[in-house]
C-alpha cells in the first residue's frame, strides 16, 4: 500500500461516499476480480502454450524468467511512481497497456508469426505493467473503503486474489486452451478492457503530497542502500527472491513436464495447477496458527523443505501420483508479513519494553518512503506501530485504565507516539508547537510514573506499552 493510502487510512475521508458497500467500491472490486481472473488464465495459458508449441524447456524457462524479472527490478520504482501519481490514471493506463499487449499477441498467434522472443517480450512488458496496476488498485481500495472498512476491504481483495489466480483463472484457461490457445489470450485481453472500463467510472484522487515533495531516485536509492546495509534484510530478501524465482520456474516448467512426460491433456494440467493453489490456500490458513505454537522460523524452514522435497519428487519420480503429491507439497511454503492485525504478536513485541521494535502491515512495505522511515526509526531504537495495529489494540481496553489521569490532548499525543511519530510530526498533526508537544510528553511521563533516570527513549517505549495495554 502506498504512502497516500496509509495517510488516508489514518485520517478522515472527504469527497465521495466510502465503504465496502458503496457502488464505487463494488465497481473497483469487480475490476480487481476480472483482471485477476485474466491473470489466472494467463498464469496457466502462457507456459502451457509455450510447452505445446516448442516442447523446449529452455524456451519455457526463458519466458518464465522474462515474466519474473520486472518484479525483481521494478517493484520499488513502480510503487514510488504510483505514490507520485493519481491512482485511477495509473490503473487505467496499466490495464490499457496490458489489453493492447495481449491483443497484439493474439493477432500474432492468429497469423502464426509468434516466436519465443515475442513471448518473452510480451511476458516482460505485461508483468511490468502489472507492477503498476497492483499498488494503484490498493491505493484506490483504501480511498474508496475508508478507514472503518479497511480491514474488510483488505480481506475481500485478498480472498478474490487467491480464488481468481489459483482456481477460476487456471480452470478457465485449461478449458479454453484445449479448444483454441488463441481464445485463452483473447479472454485475457478482454478482462483488462472490462477492468479498465470499470475503473473509468470511479473518481480520481490526487497524488500523495508527501511523496511528490521528494525525488523518486532519492527515495528508491535510500531504500536500496538500507537494504544492502542490513544483514538480516539482505538474507530475507535474497531468500524470498530465490524462492520466488524457483517457484516461477517450477510453475512454468510443470505444464511442459505434464504434457511431454506424463501425457496429460490441458484440462488435467489445469487441475494440477489448481492442486498447487489448494495447498497454498490451506497453508495460508495453517501457517500463522503453527507459528504461534513453535515460532515463525521453524515454520518457514519446514515449508521451504517441503517445497524442495515436492519439486524433487515431481522431477525424480516420473509418475502421475508423484506429480500430484509433489505439487501439493510444493504449494506449502508461505512467507508471512502480516496483512492483518494479530494482537498477540504486538504484545510479544512490546513485552520486554526495550524498544527497537515495529509492527507494520505488509501493505506498508510497498511504499518506499513509509517503510524506510519506519525501518530507520526501529534501527535507531524506536518503536513503530501501524495505525491499524494501534486501533485494534485500543479495542482491548482493560477496566483498570492506567491512563485515566491523562487529559484528552495528552491521550492524543500518546496515541501518535504509539504510531512512531516524532515530536515535530506530532506537532504538525495536532497543529501545536514543538514546545507544547514536549510539555505534554513530560506531563504524560510524570502521570505514568516514568522518571528521567529511565532515559527518554526508554520512557517513550514504556508509555506506549501502557497506552496499548490500557
Amino acid at each position: 500500500m502506498s504512502a497516500q493510502a496509509n495517510s488516508l487510512a489514518e485520517g478522515s475521508q472527504s469527497g465521495p461516499p466510502v465503504g465496502v458497500r458503496t457502488p464505487q467500491f463494488r465497481r473497483l472490486w469487480w475490476s480487481w476480480t476480472i483482471s485477476l481472473c485474466g491473470d489466472g488464465v494467463r498464469f496457466l495459458a502462457l507456459p502451457l502454450y509455450v510447452a505445446l508449441q516448442s516442447r523446449d524447456p529452455l524456451a519455457t524457462g526463458a519466458v518464465a524468467f522474462a515474466e519474473t524479472l520486472p518484479w525483481l527490478l521494478g517493484a520499488l520504482p513502480a510503487g514510488a511512481i504510483v505514490d507520485r501519481s493519481p491512482p485511477r490514471t495509473v490503473l487505467i493506463a496499466a490495464h490499457g497497456v496490458r489489453a493492447v499487449l495481449t491483443a497484439v499477441l493474439v493477432v500474432a498467434m492468429a497469423m502464426d508469426v509468434d516466436s519465443v522472443t515475442l513471448l518473452c517480450v510480451f511476458a516482460f512488458l505485461l508483468t511490468f505493467a502489472e507492477a503498476f496496476a497492483d499498488p494503484a488498485s490498493q491505493v484506490m481500495m483504501v480511498h474508496l473503503a475508508g478507514p472503518k472498512d479497511l480491514d474488510e476491504a483488505n480481506s475481500r481483495f485478498y480472498a478474490v486474489n487467491t480464488v481468481a489466480i489459483t482456481f477460476i483463472g487456471p480452470l478457465a484457461g485449461g478449458l479454453v486452451i484445449a479448444v483454441n490457445p488463441v481464445w485463452a489470450f483473447a479472454l485475457d485481453a478482454l478482462s483488462f478492457v472490462l477492468a479498465a472500463l470499470l475503473v473509468v467510472t470511479l473518481p480520481d484522487f490526487p497524488a500523495d503530497p508527501k511523496a511528490t515533495g521528494t525525488r523518486l531516485t532519492a527515495g528508491v536509492g535510500e531504500g536500496v542502500r538500507l537494504l544492502l546495509g542490513h544483514p538480516g534484510l539482505r538474507t530475507l530478501v535474497a531468500m524470498v527472491m530465490v524462492a520466488g524465482v524457483a517457484s516461477t520456474v517450477f510453475d512454468t516448467l510443470l505444464p511442459l513436464y505434464a504434457v511431454d512426460d506424463l501425457n496429460m491433456d490441458p484440462r488435467t494440467v489445469a487441475l494440477l495447477v489448481m492442486a498447487f493453489g489448494v495447498a497454498t490456500l490451506a497453508c495460508t490458513w495453517l501457517a500463522p496458527r503453527l507459528a504461534r505454537r513453535v515460532s515463525d522460523g521453524p515454520v518457514m524452514i519446514t515449508g521451504m523443505a517441503m517445497a524442495g522435497g515436492g519439486i524433487a519428487l515431481v522431477g525424480l519420480v516420473g509418475s502421475a501420483v508423484a506429480a500430484w503429491t509433489g505439487v501439493v507439497l510444493a504449494g506449502a511454503p508461505v512467507l508471512i508479513l502480516s496483512q492483518y492485525v494479530e494482537v498477540s504478536y504486538a504484545d510479544d513485541l512490546l513485552a520486554d519494553a526495550r524498544g527497537a521494535v515495529g509492527y507494520l502491515l505488509k501493505d506498508r512495505v510497498v511504499d518506499v518512503d513509509d517503510f524506510m522511515a519506519g525501518l530507520r526509526a526501529v534501527a535507531a531504537g524506536g518503536t513503530v506501530f501501524d495505525p491499524q495495529v494501534v486501533a485494534q489494540l485500543m479495542v482491548r481496553r482493560r477496566r483498570d485504565d492506567p491512563l485515566a489521569q491523562l487529559t484528552p490532548r495528552e491521550r492524543e499525543v500518546l496515541g501518535l507516539m504509539a504510531e512512531g511519530r516524532s515530536n515535530p510530526a506530532i506537532g504538525r498533526q495536532l497543529v501545536i508547537s514543538d514546545g507544547a508537544v514536549e510539555k505534554h510528553i513530560r506531563s504524560i511521563f510524570a502521570k505514568l510514573g516514568l522518571y528521567a533516570e529511565d532515559g527518554d527513549q526508554h520512557r517513550r517505549v514504556l508509555a506506549v506499552l501502557a497506552y496499548l495495554r490500557s
